[in-house]
């Protein structure tokens, strides 16, 4: 694991801090540096599937049309002192869509790197939430939080976004990778 004790702070804010290396490489890391990505699913009675997709700003794209132009992703959130990363997932997942999931509701992870600017895991999940109640979600209530909405989209919605559409990276990753494990079993 790099020491980035070593490296220069050349900016700090209340959430993201900017490095320098000692070989010139400038780098990128939030405050609380990891984050989830979950995929929640839900299977319909022909055994097909509908994926809750969560739409939420990006405030800082070029293409944007206005800046709380919605763009579809799973759940995301960050880690809180000492949270275990599926515990991060478990919580993001009724906070931002009124799901109570634990450990049984998992069906597949991965962990993988943000970007090389940035020194963030993410560690992403696909939970099955088939049959399970709703309740209100409890969100931080910010306004990107009041912004951002959840729907319920057919495998071949989801797809098509992924396909035409400006999306987060994690959609299309845990998309294929639930896509993989459906083709293995």
């Amino acid at each position: 694991m790099k020491n980035i004790e070593k490296d220069k702070l050349l900016f700090n804010s209340s959430r993201i801090n900017v490095y320098e290396t000692e070989q010139g490489i400038i780098y990128a890391q939030r405050r609380n540096k990891d984050s989830i990505a979950a995929l929640c699913f839900r299977k319909n009675s022909d055994n097909s599937k509908d994926y809750l997709i969560r739409f939420q700003p990006l405030v800082q794209v070029e293409d944007n049309k206005s800046w709380d132009e919605l763009y579809p992703c799973p759940i995301t959130g960050s880690f809180e002192e000492n949270e275990r990363p599926l515990n991060v997932a478990i919580r993001e997942v009724y906070e931002e869509a009124g799901y109570k999931i634990s450990e049984n509701n998992l069906v597949n992870q991965l962990k993988y790197f943000a970007t090389t600017q940035m020194n963030e895991t993410v560690y992403g999940y696909i939970f099955d939430i088939t049959g399970l109640e709703n309740e209100i979600p409890q969100t931080d209530g910010s306004l990107m939080e009041k912004i951002s909405k959840n729907i319920w989209m057919s495998e071949k919605d989801v797809k098509d976004i992924i396909e035409n559409r400006n999306n987060l990276a994690s959609l299309p990753l845990l998309y294929y990778l639930d896509q993989k494990n459906k083709n293995e079993n």
